[in-house]
């Protein structure tokens, strides 16, 4: 049997404090997400199922973007971030949390 809860128009639940990142269902099955530091955002379409994948995309896509972009991977079920890859002029920089 499953059990109905009242969200908000944004998908949060309703008494819920806003946090900075979007709120996702405990059993997303992509869960790991890279937050562009710049932005304020997700970084589109980068989604993983892997904590592994998240972390070598980041590298690896990172490493094509302007000097001084920042991504994190972090957990999306709980917000919980694990590093944050900053691109400078002779490579990426590796900050774990």
């Amino acid at each position: 049997m499953t059990s109905l809860r009242l969200v908000s128009s944004s998908g949060a639940p309703k008494g819920a404090s806003p946090s900075r990142l979007p709120p996702v269902a405990r059993d997303a099955a992509r869960p790991f997400r890279l937050w562009d530091e710049g932005g304020k955002a997700n970084v589109r379409w980068r989604f993983y199922g892997s904590l592994r994948k998240a972390h070598d995309a980041a590298i690896v896509n990172v490493r094509w973007e302007g000097v001084g972009t920042s991504w994190t991977v972090y957990d999306a079920r709980t917000h919980r971030t694990f590093a944050t890859y900053t691109r400078k002029v002779s490579g990426v920089d590796f900050s774990p949390h």
